[in-house]
């Protein structure tokens, strides 16, 4: 039986950007409360539709960012994981790992397996993390040639990614206690947590709660952190 830690889980707030402003805006935020962020960006094919720096809108500032002439908000404190929901994962990995990313999240689903490889690979060879994200309907059985060589899972809460106001699948917990069962890994979740489902994910094992509107819904940022840790 695998032991797994009591302690409260940490929360990252999720960016889905419209525009570049919208990273600073709400990076300050939450950068006192929390140690990392995690930033969405949408490629418009995998999702309904294209977030930045994907969308046309503020294009120099992403070149400003993986050029090195600007860097992300409060960077010196802050890790930034980027949620890579888009189908051509390993063409845009370098740009993001130049950016300043600390970790590289690939939804499992959108791409194949020899991609995966390389994408660790590459991350691996500079210092960037890689995690995987499953949908509800992806089999935790697909995890097994990677578990060893990524840094969390990411159970996505349904498997209509991309759009607004998608509640959790039910079926998320049994996943999530799957997973727990099998290996010693983080495990997160993104998409329906709030302050109803967040103790039964935690209950089930989740150590990572990923959430933008249950967050920045509500004026008292500090209040809505603890709120979702359950202290």
């Amino acid at each position: 039986m695998i032991e797994h830690s009591s302690f409260p889980p940490e929360i990252i707030p999720a960016i889905i950007p419209k525009s570049w402003r919208d990273i600073p805006e709400q990076v300050e935020l939450v950068h006192k409360y929390v140690a990392r962020v995690q930033v969405d960006v949408m490629g418009g094919l995998y999702t309904p539709e294209p977030s930045w720096p994907y969308n046309d809108v503020d294009v120099t500032r992403f070149r400003d960012l993986v050029e090195e002439r600007e860097g992300l908000p409060h960077w010196e404190t802050l890790d930034f994981e980027i949620d890579m929901m888009t189908c051509d994962p390993e063409d845009k990995i370098s740009d993001w790992i130049a950016a300043g990313a600390s970790t590289l999240i690939i939804h499992k689903h959108s791409t194949t397996d020899d991609v995966i490889d390389r994408i660790i690979q590459k991350a691996g060879e500079r210092g960037v993390g890689i995690a995987l994200a499953l949908k509800p309907t992806t089999a935790n059985d697909e995890l097994a040639p990677f578990i060893e060589r990524i840094s969390f899972v990411q159970c996505m809460g349904n498997d209509r990614i991309g759009f607004h106001k998608v509640p959790l699948d039910e079926v998320v917990y049994d996943k999530i206690r799957d997973l727990t069962a099998r290996w010693d890994i983080p495990v997160g979740v993104d998409i329906g947590v709030n302050r109803e489902t967040a103790p039964r994910l935690i209950e089930a094992g989740a150590t990572r709660l990923v959430s933008g509107s249950a967050i920045f819904g509500k004026d008292d940022i500090a209040e809505n952190i603890a709120a979702l840790k359950g202290v």
